[in-house]
């Protein structure tokens, strides 16, 4: 393997909680689980349906330079924000927020967000299109088939209510809209399964609308906010701010079982049967996807600083001081450690490297058993963000309001 500074690149770059007396489930109509319609499965944030950051294509092990770089896409702002590149149907689909803030004449502040949805050219990273929201605080966003899925905080410029969209991936044209009843949509990512959409609400719901016509399936109703829903077997897992995680029937929104936890934890990550959960603390969980059963707790050899990625029973994630971890998801023991400078962001695994990107700027890929580095793309002047993988190109965004693609 062979370890790469890259500080030419970039210069090249710049160049160029909920009781049960709470949980309810309101269900207007049910879904077959039997039609085998399009899902996200490895277009959506956390990639797979169980969230485990795991791309399934062959990764970047020897960085050679620059494919492209988009235009200036989130133009500066006092807040920018940028979602995963999802890249699929031959294009890189893309989200960008640029907030800023003024003076409400009487001493308060009002911001004012523009808010975008791209669709760049795989090979070019020209646009193709894009669609304008206002003060909409995204969701990240899930692409099943020919439709991709969101959800916004007030809809298009200038119209207020919460409101999920599906997008034709082609056009950017909507092809359906749900208009929620309370205003506020969490900027957590949809998933799309068995001919369902999944997302949360920033009061305490979970939704699931028929993902080809947006109408209503099901309700879960809760109190607290709720994490990003994962999807295995027939069930949807999400966890909730009083510490409560819930595996609930995709078809009818039942709640199958519950399991409650001394803290909130953060997002669940399933894998070989288990579900994954840590808090804050580093206090680590594995649960049996079936029964909801404890099956491990451990603690981490770090807080957790960023969201884990997992495959074949070890957990990778940034801690809350300079290191990078592998640890046994079982067990909790440090498998080995990788120093870097900063905190660093969510990771992604393919082809047997983990790819992760820190405060520093830098952006890593390592080797996945022992850590070793295969190569970095180095720069100290802006930003990197969690990466996609797509035949041997790395795809990310950066705080200069770009997109790029290496090979």
């Amino acid at each position: 393997m062979k370890n790469l500074n890259v500080t030419f690149l970039i210069l090249a770059l710049l160049a160029l909680g909920v009781e049960d007396r709470d949980a309810v489930c309101q269900a207007p109509a049910s879904l077959d689980l039997s039609a085998q319609e399009a899902s996200s499965e490895g277009a959506m944030e956390g990639v797979s349906l169980q969230r485990s950051g795991v791309y399934k294509t062959k990764g970047l092990h020897q960085l050679s330079g620059l494919l492209w770089k988009s235009d200036v896409l989130c133009r500066p702002a006092e807040n920018n924000s940028y979602s995963l590149p999802i890249v699929t149907n031959g294009a890189v689909y893309f989200v960008c927020q640029s907030s800023n803030s003024r003076g409400n004449g009487i001493g308060g502040w009002n911001f004012f967000s523009d808010d975008y949805v791209y669709a760049l050219d795989i090979k070019t990273g020209k646009q193709n299109w894009k669609v304008q929201m206002k003060e909409s605080a995204f969701s990240g966003l899930a692409i099943a088939g020919s439709t991709v899925y969101f959800g916004s905080n007030t809809g298009y410029f200038g119209n207020e209510g919460g409101v999920f969209f599906a997008l034709d991936a082609q056009t950017g044209q909507e092809k359906w809209s749900y208009k929620l009843k309370k205003k506020n949509l969490a900027s957590a990512s949809p998933a799309v399964a068995n001919g369902a959409v999944y997302f949360r609400d920033m009061v305490g719901n979970l939704y699931a609308l028929d993902a080809q016509t947006g109408k209503l399936i099901w309700i879960f109703n809760s109190k607290g906010e709720l994490t990003v829903a994962a999807v295995f077997d027939g069930k949807v897992y999400f966890g909730t701010s009083k510490g409560s995680v819930y595996a609930v029937d995709a078809k009818t929104g039942g709640q199958i079982w519950r399991f409650d936890a001394p803290k909130p934890l953060g997002d669940p990550v399933i894998s070989d049967g288990l579900v994954y959960l840590g808090d804050k603390e580093g206090n680590f969980y594995a649960l049996d996807a079936i029964n909801g059963k404890q099956v491990a707790r451990s603690k981490l050899p770090s807080k957790i600083g960023s969201f884990f990625a997992t495959i074949d029973a070890t957990i990778y994630y940034g801690g809350s001081t300079e290191n990078f971890y592998a640890v046994n998801a079982k067990t909790g023991e440090e498998e080995w450690r990788f120093k870097t400078r900063k905190a660093c962001e969510t990771p992604v695994i393919a082809d047997g490297t983990v790819y992760f990107s820190c405060d520093d700027g830098n952006l890593y890929a390592l080797n996945a058993k022992t850590g070793a580095q295969e190569w970095k793309a180095e720069s100290t002047a802006f930003l990197s963000y969690t990466p996609a993988v797509a035949n041997e190109t790395i795809y990310f965004a950066r705080s200069d309001g770009r997109v790029y693609a290496l090979r």
